[in-house]
């Protein structure tokens, strides 16, 4: 029976689920993108115009990056610092990233970032279409950067509480996580580029289970973001006097590099 007057045989749809539905669908090109294929070429140029040059005059090292698995599936968690911390961390890790963004971003002009993999998310709802994208990066064996502080931090401390979701894909998939911690990322309307370190800490391997536990799921994640900070004080207090050699650069994807040990 239809309520508020409805015409026989149509039934009342809620605004909010309405609303949801029609955000999936606007970004559905986005996820059937990001969830087909790892970023491929246009990602390479991009890390050959931005992080190379990084590489080359030193201003970006890294420290225990060879704690990333060469190929198969892992979380990478750094803490949030610039809309560059995505490119950065790839410059060191050699592996081609995907990553959740906010929503807003594909709204306008900026659409061409599913192409550096990126893939939207919406906030303050539960996104079921931007988990899936993340299950389906992670059951393929690629790699995917998830901020389990859930915003980015204008000092670049790490900020409680951390977000469960991190926890859950976890969980869902045995992916490993791996914590790090980006000091001396670039701020906005600053002409020097400054010198950054990222240090990256063991990995954190989870038992995976079919049975959701909204308790361990945010377990696992404080567990993350206590960890980020850990890194995050250490290099406060020793900074770049911990590596002493140029960033680990990446494997066979980008020609002339090879990974090294730091």
């Amino acid at each position: 029976m239809s309520q508020h007057g409805d015409p026989p045989g149509q039934t009342a749809i809620p605004i909010t689920a309405a609303a949801g539905s029609a955000s999936s669908s606007r970004y559905a090109r986005c996820h059937e993108r990001v969830r087909a294929r790892d970023p491929g070429l246009f990602y390479d140029l991009m890390w050959w115009l931005t992080v190379r040059p990084l590489l080359a005059t030193r201003r970006v090292r890294a420290i225990d990056a060879d704690r990333v698995p060469a190929s198969s599936a892992v979380i990478l968690a750094p803490n949030h610092t610039t809309y560059a911390d995505h490119l950065l961390v790839a410059g060191v890790s050699g592996r081609r990233l995907s990553f959740m963004a906010k929503s807003a971003l594909f709204d306008g002009g900026l659409r061409f970032v599913t192409w550096l993999g990126a893939f939207p998310v919406m906030r303050g709802a539960h996104d079921r279409e931007a988990i899936q994208t993340a299950l389906d990066v992670l059951e393929r064996g690629g790699c995917l950067v998830m901020y389990c502080e859930g915003t980015m931090s204008r000092d670049g401390m790490p900020r409680q509480p951390a977000k469960p979701g991190i926890g859950r894909l976890a969980l869902q998939t045995g992916a490993p996580i791996v914590p790090l911690a980006i000091l001396g990322a670039p701020r906005p309307g600053r002409l020097r580029f400054p010198r950054i370190t990222i240090r990256f800490g063991e990995p954190l391997h989870v038992v995976p289970t079919e049975a959701r536990s909204r308790v361990r799921e945010q377990q696992i994640a404080d567990e993350v973001l206590v960890e980020i900070t850990r890194l995050h004080k250490d290099l406060l207090a020793r900074g770049r006097a911990l590596t002493r050699r140029p960033a680990v650069t990446t494997g066979s994807r980008w020609p002339g590099f090879r990974r090294r040990g730091t």
